[in-house]
């Protein structure tokens, strides 16, 4: 299993990311003012362990929000509208990441990829991340 919003809360408590502390507290204090941790299915933090733009989405009772920080502005983004299609895609050798690529009626897509939105240490959790994802959006269908 990847990272769960409870653990990376509790990293944060214990300061696990050092350089982003102050920005990702602030950002989970913003997060719990607007929504209830009944709210909250699921939580994928992207690029989280690479240098990308960081993405933090949640799968939710209401949709799908999306939070990020551009500068000193969060940016919390929802959408609701029913998943059209998802592909799962496994490559031959586990160590090339798994990808799911989430389509909505709205056209909106939402790619996750175990590989390009984590690192090499973290890929065999994002994959197992990407797994319970695919579980849970076809459990709720968003």
């Amino acid at each position: 299993m990847g990272l769960t919003y409870k653990e990376f809360i509790d990293d944060i408590e214990s300061r696990q990311f050092q350089g982003a502390y102050r920005t990702y507290k602030q950002m989970i204090k913003k997060v719990n003012e607007l929504f209830s941790e009944d709210d909250l299915l699921f939580f994928y933090p992207q690029n989280l362990f690479n240098h990308n733009q960081k993405n933090f989405i949640f799968i939710t009772n209401f949709g799908v929000l999306t939070v990020n920080q551009d500068g000193d502005n969060t940016h919390f983004d929802i959408f609701n509208s029913k998943i059209a299609s998802m592909q799962l895609k496994y490559p031959q050798y586990a160590q090339y990441g798994l990808t799911l690529t989430v389509s909505f009626e709205i056209g909106t897509n939402i790619v996750f990829d175990s590989m390009e939105d984590s690192n090499e240490d973290w890929n065999e959790n994002y994959a197992n991340s990407i797994k319970e994802l695919y579980q849970v959006l076809n459990k709720n269908n968003v």
